[in-house]
Order: C-alpha cells, then structure tokens, then sequence
C-alpha cells in the first residue's frame, strides 16, 4: 500500500457515516496536502475536454455547461511525463482492492454483498460553467455508488457543492424515482436537506438509491470554473 493510499484509507475510516438525507460520507482533507496540491497542478487544459452533452454519456438535453474529460488509456496519451506518473497513482490508488474495501465496508460492512469484480469503474475530470445546474435525481440503476471530488483552489465557492434532497411530505408518492428533475420541479417537490459544500480537497460518497436524491443549484459567478473529479462505480 503507497503512502498516499494509507492516507486515503485513513481518511475514510476516521470519517462518520451520515444517514440524513440519504447514507453518505463527506469527507475533507480527503487526499494528503501535497498529493491535492498535484491534482490541481495537473489538471489539462479546458481545450482537452468536450461538452459532455456531445458524448453518449448522457441526453442530449443536458446542461452545455459541463464539459468532461475521461481518464482512460487513451487520455493518457496527451499527458506529459509527469501527468501519467501521478495520474497512474490516482487510478492505480482509487481502483484499489484496499480503497473499495475501505469504502464499501463504512456502508454497514458491505452489506451489499458487492465485489469489484461485480463493477465497472469510471473516472473524468468535470468542468462545469455559469448556468450549469443539475435538477434533483438519484443517478441511474446502473450505478453502484458515486464519488465526488471537489478540486476548487480555496473555498471562496464553497457555496456551489452538491445539494442532498429529500422529497416534501406533500409530494406525489407515486414519484417516478429514475426521473431527472427541472430546476423548477426540484423546488417544487423537494427540500433541500445539506449542501456538500465545494471545498478544497473534500469528497462526497454515496450509494445510489431510490431515494440518493442530489442536484447542483445554478452556478452565477462568472468565468469560474467548478473543477470536479468523478469516480463511478457502476453494475456491469
């Protein structure tokens, strides 16, 4: 186990489980001081990424303002030497046996009944601009579990995090859970029950339920970029 991975592990497990709105881990200072110090360093540049909407990711309708860059083994290729060796680390770290034993046994001692060799992993880099926002959904079915790094450089933002909803005691019950709400419905029907605030070096994990309910309020500050890194975990 690297050192950085120790770090990590450490993270999660001095973390508390939180159970309102929906189970969940917010965790800051999640990567060594250091090692986030090289996230941001190495981030590529915005003329690497596309607008996610213009991939097969996701419909058509979704917001233009997130732009979206897959680290896979082809992007590796447009990394310069320095990139590859940490970018390695981070997938060599987050793909881990010790990492998602880590996390999943924090969510009731992989009561799930999951194994890694069940699962798909994701990994992009996300930019998103003003004007981007994410009406309350619980992510597809074929999600496992989500991870959402924040990468801001201070917390001057730390307004634009995740929004966790909980449905209003007056709304529908016969809601349809895999729906993707508008910004005017979420208001509608749901409250929003804590904001994951955009912090630097902070991570929200959780479990995708019927009831995940999460979302992005509008972002209005200008040229700022909101820099996420996302890990999925995802049913084969």
């Amino acid at each position: 186990m690297t050192i950085e991975l120790q770090h990590i592990s450490r993270s999660i497990s001095n973390s508390d489980l939180c159970k309102n709105p929906f189970e969940h881990l917010y965790i800051k200072n999640f990567f060594s001081h250091i090692f986030y110090k090289k996230f941001l360093q190495f981030l590529p540049d915005k003329e690497n990424y596309i607008q996610i909407n213009k991939t097969k990711s996701v419909s058509r309708d979704y917001p233009d303002e997130r732009y979206i860059f897959n680290i896979n083994p082809e992007s590796f290729k447009i990394f310069d030497n320095e990139q590859k060796l940490f970018f390695g680390e981070v997938v060599n770290s987050l793909m881990s046996k010790d990492f998602f034993d880590a996390v999943v046994n924090k969510f009731g001692n992989n009561e799930f009944k999951v194994k890694p060799e069940d699962l798909n992993i994701r990994m992009a880099l996300v930019k998103d601009y003003t004007n981007y926002n994410l009406g309350a959904h619980t992510d597809s079915a074929d999600k496992f579990m989500t991870f959402l790094f924040y990468l801001p450089g201070d917390d001057s933002h730390k307004h634009i995090g995740t929004s966790l909803y909980q449905l209003k005691k007056t709304a529908n019950k016969n809601i349809a859970y895999s729906h993707h709400y508008s910004e005017q419905e979420t208001k509608e029907l749901f409250e929003e029950k804590k904001l994951a605030e955009f912090l630097p070096n902070s991570v929200l994990i959780f479990p995708r339920t019927d009831f995940s309910y999460h979302g992005v309020s509008s972002i209005n500050v200008g040229s700022y970029e909101r820099n996420v890194f996302l890990l999925n975990y995802n049913y084969k």
